[in-house]
């Protein structure tokens, strides 16, 4: 018998809850009643209920509060809720926590029948379930079936048997495989298995691998495709027959496999299939492309199905010369902090490595070059790039545990731009300072022959490297700048004294007056004596 309580503050309700319904033929025990939520959790921590009928509004504790509580202890009874009041913001809070409906008085004896109806079959349902897999437990236990596993996993490890001795027991097994008949090996994995584990509860993480197995056994004999069997926690091997089962026939039923243990068990799956063999003592060879094949995820993602003819096999190391060119732009970039250039550089090598399939510690292996790259390097410009990329060996191992290329690719992007980013700025920083520099020297020594090649030996830097930043910085080149000064200097003397056009034009640098009055005209649009009479008349 399934246990009920009724709780509600009103003894008549709960009466009528009792009669209402004819419990006992429902396979339902009323193991007890609750006017408060206080002693809705003393009974359901005694009783132990599989339903409670709960009113909302109580006193002490409101039923939803109680409902709360429940489920942060971590009891999993059904709950039906039963309020007078019709609020939304209830339905919402019922539907949070897991509840099995909303219902309003007064009570609707249909209604009421209805909701109970459903969730006993969830229950029994969910019984079923627990039953089957106590079953499939037992099954587990088999001596034969153990024994069976363990000569096929010896078939695929080459371990030493005469063709005889294989037969015999391909005979006492009863499994389907005939002299001369082709056999291929799939290998199944689920994906991102640690974060999928941890998802269930402890004795449900046992069950998990063997419930894999079973869905992939069930599927298989249905289909008379050939055998399988579990490995280790998350390997599970496919051995399809042939002709007894057409080659061109498995991708169905790998992909029938992939969405029963994605719809039933909530995990995703990825398959690699090897080459048909026609002697089973040389399975090994289809079983190590399998694994080479489902190496490949890496590539695709999770939830692929992968056979090896569909896959280019690239020697590792034969394109490294393409890469380097990229990594040295990646690193330059770095070093000048120019965030989109390194993240521009980083995509295409990327994408330059997708469109390769290499081996996964190949490309893991890449990326530990690059930031070994970058650490030999910016270590060399700054003592602390350590506090700003990340411990080194941390990095390494995030790089070799990441399951995907583009968690690869997002992980290497995220750590070079904030290690460009903070060059970046220290380079604004330093750029800043470097242009007001140059700015104080050429306003103290605008009338002397002062040149570009003077300003870079000031600041030790290049000429052209110089030039580059300040026209970054400012909009205007060095020499532009120079000249704006010269002639805002000859405006002013223009303006204030009554100085000659030559004496102008070598007080503020330039020692040929007639060069002057053509920059000065070039400029302003007239020359520096129409200039002094235009400032004059204005006057």
């Amino acid at each position: 018998m399934l246990k009920l309580i009724i709780a509600d503050d009103e003894n008549r309700i709960r009466r009528g809850l009792r009669s209402v319904l004819p419990w006992e033929e429902l396979g339902v025990e009323v193991a007890g009643e609750a006017g408060d939520g206080l002693e809705v959790l003393k009974l359901c921590r005694e009783v132990q209920p599989d339903l409670l009928l709960l009113d909302i509004r109580m006193p002490m504790m409101d039923g939803l509060e109680a409902a709360i509580k429940l489920r942060e202890e971590g009891n999993a009874v059904r709950i039906i809720f039963i309020s007078g009041v019709e609020d939304f913001s209830y339905v919402k809070t019922a539907l949070d926590i897991e509840t099995e409906g909303y219902i309003l008085k007064p009570v609707k004896i249909d209604e009421l029948q209805s909701k109970v109806d459903q969730v006993l079959q969830k229950i029994h349902r969910e019984r079923n379930s627990r039953d089957m897999l106590h079953n499939l437990k037992l099954q587990l236990q088999q001596n034969l079936s153990v024994m069976r596993d363990k000569f096929l996993g010896n078939l695929i490890s080459s371990v030493y048997m005469s063709e005889r001795d294989v037969w015999e027991k391909i005979s006492y097994f009863s499994l389907p495989f005939r002299k001369g008949e082709l056999a291929q090996i799939g290998v199944l994995r689920i994906d991102d298995y640690e974060q999928a584990i941890d998802k269930f509860m402890e004795e449900n993480k046992q069950l998990l691998s063997f419930s894999v197995a079973n869905v992939t056994e069930e599927i298989m004999n249905t289909h008379q495709a050939g055998v399988s069997l579990q490995l280790s926690e998350n390997e599970f091997l496919l051995i399809f027959s042939h002709p007894a089962y057409a080659e061109s026939a498995y991708l169905e039923v790998c992909e029938e496999i992939r969405l029963n243990i994605k719809k039933y068990l909530k995990v995703s799956v990825s398959i690699g299939v090897g080459s048909p063999v026609q002697d089973l003592l040389t399975l090994q060879a289809s079983y190590q492309e399998a694994g080479y094949a489902l190496e490949h995820r890496f590539f695709t993602g999770n939830g692929s199905i992968l056979h090896i003819k569909d896959i280019q096999l690239n020697a590792p190391g034969s394109d490294y010369p393409n890469l380097r060119p990229l990594e040295n732009d990646i690193i330059n970039a770095l070093k000048l902090g120019h965030v989109h250039e390194v993240t521009a550089k980083l995509n295409e090598a990327f994408d330059y490595i997708s469109n390769r399939p290499f081996k996964v510690e190949y490309v893991q292996s890449i990326c530990v070059e690059l930031i070994s790259m970058a650490y030999r390097n910016l270590q060399e410009l700054d003592e602390q790039i350590e506090d700003v990329m990340g411990n080194r060996a941390g990095i390494i191992d995030q790089i070799y545990g990441t399951m995907h290329i583009l968690e690869l690719r997002e992980f290497m992007i995220g750590t070079f731009s904030k290690a460009a980013s903070y060059f970046s700025e220290r380079y604004m920083q330093k750029n800043s300072k470097l242009v007001e520099r140059i700015r104080e020297t050429i306003q103290q020594r605008y009338m002397t022959d002062v040149s570009i090649a003077d300003l870079s030996k000031e600041v030790y830097l290049s000429a052209n490297y110089i030039g580059l930043i300040f026209k970054r910085e400012t909009g205007e080149t060095i020499t532009e700048f120079l000249t704006k000064t010269r002639l805002e200097a000859a405006k002013h003397l223009l303006k204030t004294t009554d100085m000659k056009i030559l004496e102008v034009s070598e007080t503020v640098g330039y020692e040929n007056p007639q060069y002057f009055s053509t920059v000065f005209k070039k400029h302003t649009g007239i020359h520096p004596q129409m200039f002094r009479k235009a400032t004059e008349v204005s006057q």
